[in-house]
């Protein structure tokens, strides 16, 4: 027993944690205080003594284990789902926990009031029901900016990148999901970061479709753009009217039309030498008459 305790007072405790086991035991030990470099082994042939020291050292072992669970990253990965998954409907989704291929949880998208973008902790997309928090086109470039920026960044041993989706339903009651973690150069969930990119987007375009009315709403355009004003229709009676003035204006335009070109031929003759000055003259008169 004292053997073993004098191996992992030296080989397994830090200096920090060598020094709160002196003080817890010199309290309990004659001759035996916390500026004692070296342990002094016949002070152990104590049974009582050597229980107590063993129980000190399991105490130690317990905190630092609890303090890693409660800090950890495997305690952050376990107290959130893992992913989510979007029925066929579009009406209901189920969470999953970490290495369960069974839901855990099935929640109706109706029921969501609210659904928050996290990226390293910090907020980079809110929908709510409200008009400010619509997920529209502008929001959308907005959140794929950060998405890429954050993967332009190089990682660096010890260095986190979180993605986290954050749910809240009518009943108040928060839904955390952690879809994306990676520590340095390790990724510790099994979706790739440009794969939880795309199911992102596609998840903010059926929430803000479905919880907020201002989604993709058209604003009605002026009557003068939008059309323009309908002519009214000319009765039976009017078109019978209007009918033989057209008919009449056609008649003019075609008698015209012979006119010009009968003394066009004139003019040209004339021009040939084939006709006189008094014959053209009289042709004119002539064509003048008809018309």
């Amino acid at each position: 027993m004292i053997n073993i305790f004098k191996w992992c007072f030296s080989k397994v405790l830090s200096p920090a944690r060598r020094l709160v086991v002196l003080f817890s035991c010199s309290y309990h030990t004659p001759g035996f205080s916390a500026d004692s470099s070296v342990l002094d082994m016949p002070l152990l042939s104590d049974q009582k003594t050597a229980i107590l020291l063993v129980l000190s050292l399991l105490l130690i072992f317990l905190l630092v284990r609890y303090r890693r669970n409660r800090y950890g990253l495997a305690s952050l990965r376990g107290k959130q789902y893992a992913y989510l998954e979007i029925s066929k409907s579009k009406q209901q989704i189920g969470l999953y926990r970490q290495h369960q291929t069974n839901t855990d949880t099935v929640l109706n998208i109706s029921d969501v009031i609210s659904s928050k973008i996290m990226l390293n902790d910090k907020l980079i997309n809110l929908i709510t029901q409200e008009q400010a928090d619509t997920f529209n086109t502008e929001q959308e470039k907005r959140l794929l900016a950060h998405f890429t920026r954050i993967q332009g960044e190089r990682m660096h041993d010890g260095q986190l990148r979180k993605v986290h989706l954050v749910l809240t339903d009518k009943q108040q009651k928060r839904y955390p999901i952690c879809l994306y973690l990676r520590a340095g150069n390790k990724r510790l969930t099994r979706t790739r970061y440009q794969d939880v990119v795309e199911d992102i987007l596609n998840w903010c375009r059926i929430l803000s479709s479905q919880i907020n009315h201002y989604h993709c709403q058209e604003v009605p355009l002026p009557l003068a753009a939008n059309s323009a004003p309908a002519q009214e229709q000319a009765s039976p009676a009017q078109l019978q009217q209007e009918k033989p003035q057209q008919e009449q204006q056609a008649q003019e335009q075609s008698g015209n039309g012979e006119f010009l070109a009968s003394l066009e031929k004139l003019a040209k003759l004339k021009q040939e030498g084939l006709l006189t000055e008094s014959e053209f003259t009289r042709a004119k008169e002539k064509l003048l008459e008809k018309n």
